[in-house]
């Protein structure tokens, strides 16, 4: 859009500006006329913001007047500033002058620049700066391995945030400068726009810098041009490749399942409304499944790792690690379990596998009619955490470094006598591997304080019991810290299993639901 400039606003070169050079086929004649044997031209480029003057060359002298090339401008209807209207007339007396005086020379002739106006400057729309991903649900976040491959299930969909995190700044509109052409004719930059966005639950905006703060910890969505923060992330289907891995400060919900090869990690609860398939999840609290657990064995990557409790309607080649309780409704097959609190399943069947749970076992059933081997076991020394899990490993390197040391120094350990028959360039290597293998040996003694400071607040949990409502059959493995048995008939409930210290076996009683027990013949 344009307007017409006051009259008393001229266009003018720019300050400190080189005007650009004249090109023929880019500046265009406005005005083109034979005068006194000559060509008066004047010429402008597409967008009218330059303006050149031209007289074509010749000999001897020129025919035509100053009126002449005032008449031209004016014609053209260039809106000078008077310094540059006289421009033209002194260049023309100034060559004539010269030219009558025998100097002619036609680059004295080049064009002339009139006028150099300015362009408009567009503004700038106002614009949202994200401090974090932008959590726009259509953008895809994938990265690559070393190996130049993608990971499909890593979208990285899920942009976790703790309280009082700075999302985005809100950066106002800047508007543009006008512009001027050779008539004088404004020339107005297009209109800006303001950015829209506007803080929805979980989300403050801040007037004074302009930024938005989250208010909660939790996941950034756009929601109709709010920014909001949830505390929960809802999968309103099943976890697939249009979900992705799912990792989240906070509570996941999955309405349907969780399919194979997909990772959920939470720091709080995981509910999953559906199946859980041979996938992994790690949370910070409970994780129950509406359906089932159906890993993939050993092979698979069906696992489950919690700080608090595990619920499922069954589990079927699968892994468990809780903290808390594990309870399974109707049936738990070949599954590797431990637990620091008790596993319940008083309706349901337990085939296979091996079960670790600190807090007892109560099941209605365990074992099958071929006599498939299941591990029950109730030992503290076990059980493992995360903790113990990254001592063990420390205590294993050490130790092989420490069965390395001693294959070579063994005859000295077990006699450092022998040191003594020895020359001094042979003995100060044996005495220094005698020193290390010490340090070693000291090492792997703190690792197992430290492994047992980590283990030892868990003995509170210990409930050293097994209830059988119906059934135990043969090939079910007890182990009950020490004490140990290995059924080799079938055992008819309700029993409850408790261990024997004095025969390192176990002791089965008629389970009377907390009346006075009588040991089973």
């Amino acid at each position: 859009m344009s307007a017409v400039a006051q009259n008393n606003v001229e266009s003018q070169p720019l300050p400190g500006e080189a005007p650009p050079p004249f090109d023929e086929n880019v500046h265009k004649p406005l005005v083109r006329k034979p005068i006194g044997g000559t060509i008066v031209s004047v010429y402008t480029d597409e967008e009218k913001r330059h303006g050149w003057f031209s007289v074509e060359p010749s000999a001897p002298y020129f025919r035509i007047k100053e009126d002449d090339i005032k008449a031209v401008i004016t014609e053209c209807g260039l809106k000078l500033a008077p310094e540059n209207a006289e421009r033209p007339l002194n260049a023309w007396r100034n060559n004539r002058t010269a030219a009558l005086a025998g100097r002619f020379d036609p680059r004295l002739f080049a064009p002339l620049e009139l006028v150099h106006t300015k362009d408009a400057v567009e503004g700038q729309d106002g614009r949202v700066q994200w401090l974090i991903d932008n959590p726009d649900p259509k953008l895809l976040r994938l990265d690559e391995d070393k190996r130049g491959q993608v990971d499909y299930r890593e979208m990285r969909k899920v942009i976790n945030v703790p309280q009082h995190t700075a999302l985005a700044v809100l950066h106002p509109p800047v508007p543009g400068s006008d512009g001027v052409d050779i008539y004088g004719t404004v020339i107005t930059p297009k209109p800006v726009k303001e950015a829209t966005l506007t803080a929805g639950n979980g989300v403050k905006y801040d007037d004074k810098d302009h930024t938005f703060y989250s208010e909660i910890d939790g996941h950034v969505l756009l929601k109709d041009g709010k920014l909001v923060v949830e505390p929960v992330y809802t999968v309103s289907g099943d976890v697939n490749l249009n979900v992705g891995n799912i990792d989240f400060r906070g509570t996941v919900d999955v309405k349907n399942d969780v399919l194979d090869g997909f990772v959920i990690r939470a720091s709080a609860a995981v509910q999953i409304g559906g199946v859980l398939g041979d996938a992994s999840i790690f949370a910070g609290a409970d994780i129950s499944v509406a359906g089932g657990f159906t890993g993939g064995g050993e092979k698979g990557k069906g696992k489950v790792e919690t700080k608090q409790n595990f619920r499922a309607k069954y589990m079927l080649n699968a892994s468990v690690h809780a903290m808390g309780d594990v309870v399974v409704e109707s049936q738990i097959i070949n599954c590797n379990v431990a637990c620091a609190g008790r596993l319940s399943m008083p309706q349901g069947t337990l085939i296979g596998g091996h079960i670790l749970a600190l807090g007892g076992i109560e099941c209605a059933t365990i074992g099958a009619d071929l006599g498939t081997h299941t591990i029950l076991d109730i030992t503290l020394d076990n059980f493992s955490t995360a903790e113990t899990q990254t001592l063990d490993a420390e205590v294993k390197r050490k130790d092989a470094e420490l069965q390395k040391l001693k294959r070579g120094i063994s005859d000295y350990l077990e006699d450092p006598g022998k040191l003594k028959a020895l020359n001094e360039k042979r003995r100060l290597p044996i005495i220094e591997k005698l020193k290390q293998f010490k340090m070693l040996m000291t090492e792997l003694e703190a690792l197992q304080v430290e492994r047992k400071a980590v283990i030892d607040p868990l003995r509170k949990n210990l409930c050293e019991e097994i209830i059988v409502h119906k059934r135990i059959y043969a090939g079910t493995d007890i182990r009950i810290n020490r004490c140990r048995q290995t059924y080799v008939k079938d055992l008819l409930g309700p029993i409850k299993i408790v261990p024997n210290y004095d025969r390192g076996s176990v002791t089965v009683n008629v389970y009377t639901g907390g009346a006075a027990e009588k040991k089973k013949s």
